[in-house]
């Protein structure tokens, strides 16, 4: 099962401790701002996606899904990856996604015609 959490769930994976701990700008970019997409595998297993999306990817977006992914690990105890959406990215964002540090999915002309 895949599927993308609402405002809801991502504030439900949060520990009320620990609400208090999290900058309150970033708890609103993991809460507002980030996509979070939950999936489980065959055996029921529970893992997590973080996504930032930007028109062109830097290191604010990659830090964003990063951080974001490392605040569903701390959550949940559970696997949680990085990616970052976007059309263009630069050099900073392109190592990370050649060292396996992130994912990029590629935001192209044609997914982004609604018509």
């Amino acid at each position: 099962m895949v599927g993308i959490l609402d405002v809801k769930s991502v504030l439900g994976l949060i520990p009320r401790d620990e609400r208090a701990s999290i900058p309150e700008e970033q708890l609103y970019d993991f809460i507002d701002r980030g996509v979070v997409i939950g999936a489980t595998d065959r055996e029921g297993d529970a893992q997590y996606v973080a996504v930032a999306a930007a028109i062109s990817a830097s290191i604010r977006t990659s830090d964003m899904a990063s951080r974001n992914a490392g605040f569903l690990k701390r959550f949940t105890g559970k696997p949680a990856s990085a990616m970052v959406a976007a059309n263009r990215i630069d050099d900073h964002v392109r190592d990370l996604v050649m060292s396996d540090e992130i994912f990029w999915w590629e935001i192209t002309d044609e997914n982004l015609d609604f018509h």
